[in-house]
């Protein structure tokens, strides 16, 4: 079964657990009360102390459903455990604690955003942008006083995430104290080295600026400048982005000039910027860009946004689009019915090669392959499915162009890449890389994690083709649920496509992997290799 799953621009898509229901009602802290399983507070801790990290992941739930400040101190532990699966149990579960004291007590103490583990500081910040806590402008300027890179952009994009729900946590700030953090906010987006913190910086800003001016000028000034001086792609990204929030003509304009960048991810957050707009002269950018843009990838993207738009069903030729823009009214604005549904892009015109059938549309591509316990299950007629594997992985090397670049990043409890950049499809190189492949015995647990982040880390890398039986079992995560999120917010000023190929996986973890494709623009294609 094939589900292919077309560009839908990533604005602001909830975190895991943004929905779930606030802490249970505290109870008395004694061996007294049982929880829904019936466990006693007492049989509790001995459980989220076990050896077993299953008993520790349930222990984890049922203590926050618990609600006493024993319990919730119980689980604010277990976000430095060991195990990714209790220490993501922990994360998701931090979002539901509702009691303003135990936050200050706890969260924002040393079990939380005081923990010398950055790991469980980020899952601390990330969970922030779930919950209603207590926040004042000196504890949120404090906590931007961490060192660690990664926990301060988590930090901005849960700022931001807060403010666009309708400012929960931030509500509780009055006006001058948001126009402080946005004014904090802007120093960062303007001062500091690293593009992708500029860029949410920025974008936590515009949020919370509009709070107090709806318009958000300082914001949609620092954006134009942003635009204008600066060469760091996620800084501009991030600045296109605000943009097109805006979406007044002067802020399109601005949007459809960068077009002409070098940049692939700047092109591809045009289109996005565009389609977040939905108005005449985004639909009329649109097609500039197609009628411009050389790199099937940014053509596939605009033409699905004009579907999407207009419910037609035209392909790359720009003609009939112009002709159906130029038609439109100075008050136009697209049915919400057509915005449901998706567009089919450009078919599948562009196909480089396949991977066991999953179209690759890229030529800059890193194949990111599962070797976990699956791969090495012995089949009736006596192959494992690794065996399969190398026929279908030589097929799609041997069909790409020379011109293209590829890396292969095999992993199991730690990726074990190719190469640490893409090489050239020359028959030498991919013959080469074919026989490295095949003696390839890699074995462990899946820890797609850090594979994605080895694959990430070449700036060269459009496209990451994920092969899996759709289950993480290792690294600093494995909840679907929370992982998905957090790699689009990692991807966010990138623009990177993920393609997935699935083998024989549960309906539960579909969705997700589902979710992530659809974000990014990609193909999520289901198989068995018993087909």
């Amino acid at each position: 079964m094939i589900r292919t799953l077309l560009a839908v621009p990533f604005l602001f898509l909830p975190l895991a657990g943004q929905d779930q229901n606030a802490t249970a009602p505290r109870t008395s802290e004694t061996t007294g009360p049982a929880v829904q399983d019936g466990k006693t507070y007492d049989e509790l801790l001995e459980d989220v102390a076990d050896d077993d990290a299953r008993k520790r992941r349930v222990a984890v739930r049922r203590l926050s459903e618990l609600g006493t400040p024993k319990a919730w101190e119980r689980v604010l532990e277990r976000l430095a455990d060991p195990d990714a699966q209790v220490a993501d149990e922990a994360q998701l579960r931090v979002a539901d604690l509702t009691d303003d004291e135990l936050w200050e007590d706890l969260v924002f103490g040393k079990l939380g955003t005081g923990h010398k583990d950055p790991l469980v500081r980020r899952r601390v910040l990330e969970a922030l942008g779930r919950a209603n806590a207590p926040l004042d402008v000196r504890t949120v300027v404090g906590l931007f006083k961490e060192r660690d890179l990664e926990a301060r952009r988590l930090l901005a994009f849960s700022l931001e995430r807060l403010a666009a729900a309708d400012g929960a946590g931030i509500g509780r700030i009055d006006d001058e104290g948001r126009t402080e953090l946005v004014e904090t906010l802007l120093r960062l987006a303007s001062k500091e080295k690293d593009g992708g913190l500029r860029a949410a910086a920025l974008l936590a800003a515009q949020r919370v600026e509009a709070l107090v001016t709806p318009a958000a000028p300082l914001s949609r000034e620092l954006a134009e400048d942003l635009l204008r001086k600066s060469k760091d792609t996620p800084a501009m990204v991030g600045a296109l982005a605000a943009l097109g929030r805006s979406a007044d003509d002067a802020a399109l304009a601005l949007c459809v000039a960068a077009i002409g960048d070098e940049a692939l991810a700047v092109r591809l957050q045009v289109v996005d910027s565009l389609f977040s707009a939905r108005n005449r002269t985004a639909a009329r950018g649109l097609v500039t860009v197609l009628e411009s843009e050389p790199v099937p990838a940014v053509a596939r993207r605009a033409v699905n946004a004009l579907q999407r738009f207009s419910g037609l069903k035209f392909r790359t030729d720009p003609r009939p689009w112009r002709d159906w823009a130029e038609a439109l009214s100075e008050d136009w604005a697209p049915e919400d019915r057509n915005l449901e549904g998706r567009g089919d892009g450009a078919g599948d015109e562009s196909t480089v090669t396949k991977l066991v059938g999953l179209p690759i549309r890229s030529d800059r591509l890193a194949i990111l392959i599962d070797m976990s316990g699956s791969m090495w299950q012995s089949r009736p007629d006596g192959r494992k499915t690794k065996d399969l594997v190398d026929v279908e992985v030589r097929r799609c090397l041997e069909g790409l162009p020379e011109s293209a670049r590829f890396n292969l990043v095999p992993y199991a409890t730690e990726p074990g890449p190719y190469a640490d950049e893409l090489v050239a499809a020359s028959p030498k190189k991919v013959a080469k890389a074919l026989e490295w492949f095949e003696e390839n015995e890699q074995r462990g647990k899946g820890n797609v994690w850090d594979a994605i982040e080895v694959a990430l880390a070449d700036p060269d890398v459009d496209t990451l083709v994920v092969m899996t039986d759709g289950a993480p079992t290792g690294g600093p995560h494995w909840n679907l649920e929370l992982m998905v999120p957090l790699l689009l917010e990692r991807n966010r000023f990138r623009h990177v496509t993920f393609d997935v190929l699935l083998t024989e996986t549960s309906g539960g973890l579909v969705r997700h992997w589902e979710a992530l494709s659809e974000a990014t623009g990609g193909t999520c294609l289901e198989v068995s290799f018993d087909e």
